[in-house]
Parts: structure tokens; sequence; C-alpha cells
């Protein structure tokens, strides 16, 4: 069939049903028919993840990768992989070399912006807990020196992708943190226009 949906929806079904192996061998049919369809992506990272074999789904990455390492979704989709088991220095390294290998990749562009952004947020709640001032200061400013390192790939995402209103939220909240008005007030009206 000439449509992706058809082998999430059979995997669907399957997973349902507790059968991860033949929602997995639909996916893999649908990946072999349509292999940079980022729905099918998710999906099989999914149920791996769900069935407990993330190594082995790294393996059969990095096997594809040693044999094709232009592929920048290969990059993508282990990036998205170890950002999922939340080892997120590696994922932003995969995703780094997406964009080297493909600057108008979007979804690389946001998830960097996306992690980093978490990680400083992350941070900055951690900082919450802590009673000395000084303390409490310096981690609440490694938290947004974090969060500003988010800047420029978020950015470049809402130039790839202009409607996208996740990346507009955060940098939304990003142009607040910094005190960019002009900026805010932009993506502000952008948002509302796009609603």
């Amino acid at each position: 069939y000439n449509d992706p949906t058809l082998y999430i929806s059979l995997a669907t079904i399957y997973t349902e049903e507790k059968d991860t192996n033949k929602a997995l061998s639909y996916i893999e049919i649908g990946r072999q028919r349509f292999d940079s369809n980022r729905d099918l992506m998710n999906e099989e990272l999914d149920l791996y993840i769900k069935r407990g074999n993330t190594d082995a789904l790294l393996a059969k990455i990095d096997k594809a990768i040693e044999s094709d390492p232009e592929r920048d979704m290969l990059y993508y989709i282990r990036g998205n992989l170890f950002e999922k088991k939340k080892n997120y220095d590696k994922a932003i390294a995969d995703y780094k070399k997406v964009i080297e290998l493909n600057p108008d990749n979007f979804d690389a562009q946001y998830n960097i912006g996306a992690v980093v952004f978490n990680q400083g947020a992350e941070i900055i709640n951690a900082a919450s807990n802590i009673k000395d001032d000084a303390k409490y200061q310096k981690e609440k400013k490694r938290g947004e020196d974090k969060i500003k390192e988010s800047l420029p790939f978020l950015e470049r995402a809402h130039e790839i992708n202009p409607k996208d209103l996740n990346t507009m939220s955060i940098l939304k909240q990003l142009y607040v943190r910094t005190n960019s008005t002009e900026k805010y007030n932009q993506i502000k009206a952008e948002m509302e226009a796009a609603k």
C-alpha cells in the first residue's frame, strides 16, 4: 500500500493486542517502503523501547551508519533514541551531525534547542532548593546561560518552519528571559496570526 499510516495503524492494533513482534514487523515493512517517514521512525523507536530492546536498535542504527555515514536521518533516529534514554550529550552530538549534513533539517534544529532549553530549566528548578543565596544565584545563572544556548537552534528551526507553534512558544519564553522585547513582540504577533 502506498500510505505509511496503514503500517502505523496495523502496528497500533498489534501493540494493543500486546503482540509487539507483529507490530514491529509491520513497521519494518513500512520503513522499507517509506524509509524517511518520521512517524514510522518514531513508532519503530517506541516499539523497541517498549520491548526493552534499545540496545538492539542502537546496534542496528550504528551498523546502518557505518554503511551509509552521509545519511542524516540515521543520526536523527539515533539522536532521538539517545534523547528518549536521557543521554542528552549523545543526542545533541547526533543532532549536530544531522545539521552538519543537512542544515535545513527542522527536527534536528528544534530538538537541540528543546533539549538544551530543558537542561537549563532543570538547572534552574534544582537551584530553587538551594538555601545559600550565593550558590542559588550561581546555579540560576548557569541555568539561564544554558537556556540562552538553545536560542540559535530554535531561531533557525523557526526560519525553516515559521508556522510551527511549539517553536514559537519556546522562543516567546526565551525572548522574555533575555529581555528581547522587540523579538518577543514579533513572535507574539506571529503566533496570533498563525492561530
